[in-house]
């Protein structure tokens, strides 16, 4: 039976959470999606592992800061990482002290701006604003899906057609700064799309008849139809 180790993994956009891997270099390899780089930035015996070809090759979405003994901020890890324990001569299980202590470091997701070549942060763990993760889904593109498609809500509910999960995809997950409402967040999500359209959103517009999923710091999940003026919330998605 091959040994099994215990790792707090860290994408992207979402909090950190604790993983059981098969302690060989192809489970390493397969969580970071690639060839792996060890990292020493803390003082307890833990590694960083990511991806070592991440930032070079690009496609990898930036995940969080490492920062110095001042504060400051020094490089940014881009794509999925993970910590584990570090013994005598190779990687181990984290106990639960260190898992509860990096969960905490990392829990909240950055966001990051880029100002020609120079990367700037937001250090979003230390301003702290409500911080909220969206998930944009489409219809699927079948035959029984063409004729609703771009529909508005009441033209859809006068079709008697009702709205269901399984018949949309996700085409898109990102994080957003909150805002005074629940219907400006979906509305500055919807503009961020349609107008700067981040490198790695490849789906098309997001138009009338799509589904925002908006969700809070605590996980408490809403869903919003795009509709010809605003948002409309239909819980029913969610059910």
């Amino acid at each position: 039976m091959k040994e099994k180790m215990r790792i707090l993994v860290v994408e992207p956009v979402k909090r950190p959470y604790v993983k059981e891997i098969d302690h060989t270099l192809e489970e390493m390899q397969k969580v970071v999606g690639g060839s792996i780089q060890a990292l020493y930035p803390f003082e307890d015996r833990v590694g960083l592992i990511c991806n070592d070809e991440a930032k070079i090759t690009g496609g990898f979405t930036p995940n969080r800061a490492l920062k110095d003994e001042n504060g400051n901020v020094y490089d940014i890890i881009f794509g999925t990482f993970f910590i584990a324990g570090f013994g005598e001569e190779d990687f181990c299980s984290l106990d639960d002290d260190l898992i509860e202590k990096f969960h905490k470091y990392y829990e909240y997701p950055q966001l990051f701006g880029f100002c020609g070549s120079e990367e700037e942060k937001m250090w979003i763990n230390e301003t702290h604003p409500p911080i909220y993760t969206f998930h944009l889904w489409m219809l699927k593109d079948t035959e029984e899906n063409k004729d609703y498609l771009f529909m508005s809500y009441r033209h859809l509910k006068k079709s008697g057609r009702k709205i269901k999960k399984a018949d949309y995809e996700d085409v898109y997950d990102g994080i957003c700064v909150g805002g005074e409402n629940d219907h400006r967040i979906a509305e500055n999500v919807y503009a961020s799309l349609n107008t700067e359209k981040p490198a790695d959103y490849h789906a098309r517009t997001f138009s009338m008849g799509d589904i925002l999923v908006l969700s809070d710091e605590d996980r408490n999940e809403k869903a919003y139809f795009c509709d010809t003026f605003g948002f409309v919330e239909v819980p029913e998605f969610l059910s």
